[in-house]
């Protein structure tokens, strides 16, 4: 099973089923599937993360789905306006603070429209539920902090995917007051929007798209990502270590290649944000 999940899969989920809306307040507000829960973290940053600290913000994580009512006996769903950067990072999170039973909706609430489904506008609102934090999950580990960053800038056999944009990549794009711009050293780049397929229309209610003009739909066909990645040297094998500025685009990528079988990819939660902070980090341009 991977963390993707088919709007046809849906159905057929164990239960009990947690749905949750990761777009902004208004978009849930103006229409979601029914009894999902809002849960909003895209503002949240994974900005310290060496040593314990990165147990910390796993901590921060589980008290964000403690607080949404989010129960560990359950499926837990995550979708936002199609395949953009919103519900891929917390379904990343709460798999790795130990939640066994995590999926993303591949095309989210514009694919849920695009069946006719039909959309709620009820508040749902959960009582804060109480469960332990574990490190025994079935994706537990995938997310690392800055310290195994730095030892896998010595590992020959690690492959550092930076998937921001060409602009950040290159160093010439300024983001959320970065001190210092370009890359990791010896970082390849696939920007995680063309793994993603792109509508010019949607339907009424799919909610905000990040470029405004364009939603990012689904994911490109299997093939089509095989030979994007192959042109920048990885292959099932390779083992990746995923960056972007914060993460959210970085774990996007991730249900990407976990979807494709491949095994050896991880997050760094802390990506660009924190790593341009640390002025005794390299940093390429």
């Amino acid at each position: 099973m991977t963390i993707l999940l088919e709007l046809n899969e849906l159905d057929d989920l164990p239960r009990p089923l947690c749905l949750v809306d990761a777009r902004i307040e208004a978009d849930y507000a103006a229409g979601h599937i029914p009894g999902a829960i809002h849960l909003d973290t895209f503002e949240f940053a994974n900005e310290h993360t060496a040593g314990d600290e990165l147990d910390e913000v796993r901590a921060s994580w589980h008290e964000m789905f403690l607080q949404a009512g989010v129960q560990l006996s359950e499926t837990v769903v995550f979708y936002d306006a199609g395949t953009e950067n919103r519900g891929s990072r917390p379904a990343v999170m709460l798999q790795e603070i130990g939640h066994e039973s995590v999926r993303v909706l591949h095309g989210g609430m514009a694919g849920w429209l695009d069946a006719g489904r039909p959309i709620d506008r009820d508040n749902v609102i959960r009582e804060r539920s109480e469960w332990a934090r574990r490190r025994n999950g079935m994706k537990s580990g995938v997310v690392v902090g800055r310290d195994a960053v730095v030892v896998d800038l010595t590992r020959p056999d690690v492959v550092l995917l930076d998937v921001r944009s060409a602009s950040e990549f290159a160093g010439t794009r300024e983001m959320q007051g970065n001190p210092r711009l370009g890359r990791l050293p010896s970082a390849r780049h696939v920007e995680w929007t063309s793994l993603i397929s792109r509508r010019s229309e949607w339907p009424d209610g799919t909610g905000t798209p990040r470029d405004g003009d364009t939603l990012l739909y689904r994911f490109h066909d299997r093939d089509e990502i095989v030979a994007r990645l192959a042109s920048v040297g990885i292959d099932q094998e390779t083992d990746v270590l995923l960056y972007c500025q914060k993460s959210h685009r970085a774990s996007v990528v991730y249900v990407a290649l976990e979807a494709l079988g491949m095994a050896k990819i991880r997050v760094y939660a802390g990506s660009f944000r924190e790593w341009s902070r640390c002025a005794d980090l390299p940093i390429e341009r």
